[in-house]
């Protein structure tokens, strides 16, 4: 189980995810080939940006806070 997804749920999420990934990079693609602004692309930057930062904080915590030598 990962994330309380079978494996096969799991792949298939994972696909799903990617699948919208490659087509939203492929849409912006065409916007630079074509010299046009796409403003939802900047948007999607903004939040991957923003996720990023998050996920970053999210580590740095984990790494200050854990204490392997410490019975669970």
């Amino acid at each position: 189980m990962i994330l309380g997804l079978s494996v096969g749920a799991f792949t298939l999420l994972h696909v799903a995810i990617s699948l919208v990934a490659v087509g939203s990079g492929l849409i912006a693609v065409g916007g630079m080939f074509a010299s046009r602004r796409l403003p939802v692309t900047t948007a999607f930057a903004i939040t991957q940006a923003a996720v990023l930062a998050i996920f970053v904080l999210i580590g740095i915590a984990a790494l200050v806070t854990f204490r392997p030598n410490e019975a669970i």
